[in-house]
């Protein structure tokens, strides 16, 4: 394999990780904003869930 064909490799295998971490990020985000509304429809309070929502939200814009 040349050098050229093992740099784009390379390239196409760090798009396909970054796709892969977002995705399971979305999956996460997806999961505890799920538990967020059930906590709130049972216990009518929030406890802090929520802050966690806002810094998944900041940690993915970085």
């Amino acid at each position: 394999m040349s050098k050229q064909a093992s740099v784009e490799l390379g390239a196409e295998e760090e798009a396909y990780l970054a796709l892969k971490k977002k995705s399971t990020a979305n999956t996460y985000r997806t999961h505890l904003q799920r538990f967020v509304r059930w906590y709130k429809s049972r216990y009518g309070e929030d406890k802090g869930f929520e802050h966690l929502l806002d810094r998944m939200d900041e940690n993915q814009k970085l």
